[in-house]
């Protein structure tokens, strides 16, 4: 069953590569399944391109009031302590799409996303962390 979800979580990270998929993807059947890749696998796989569908989605600002109360933000969130660099950088990529719209600045700001960001950099030297 690993390399099954390890498949569906790229398959969702490409479709959401494409703005074109993104209404089929913001299903509540779809997002379940996205929370459930990145929240209860424990597989890198899985949590890294379940991280990159959501910064994926992230980049559109027109789904971030769905993706916001999908409690997707606070399941990247959980994965910050991850020692793969790939999800990391995935986290930071959504956080950053997240953040560039003042709208939601109150939600990452309650979600305490300030203070998840100097993590993001623990256990990493200087030339990793700003690649």
């Amino acid at each position: 069953h690993t390399n099954i979800k390890q498949s569906v979580s790229r398959c969702f990270a490409l479709f959401a590569s494409n703005t074109e998929t993104h209404r089929q993807l913001l299903t509540s059947s779809v997002i379940a399944s996205i929370k459930i890749l990145l929240s209860s696998t424990r597989d890198t796989t899985c949590e890294r391109f379940g991280v990159l569908t959501v910064a994926n989605l992230a980049l559109c600002e027109s789904n971030h009031s769905v993706l916001l109360k999908a409690a997707l933000l606070e399941s990247l969130l959980l994965l910050h302590k991850s020692d793969d660099v790939e999800t990391l950088r995935g986290i930071a990529f959504a956080l950053h799409s997240f953040s560039k719209r003042n709208e939601n600045h109150c939600a990452l700001e309650d979600a305490n996303v300030i203070k998840f960001l100097p993590t993001l950099l623990d256990g990493m030297d200087q030339n990793t962390a700003f690649q």
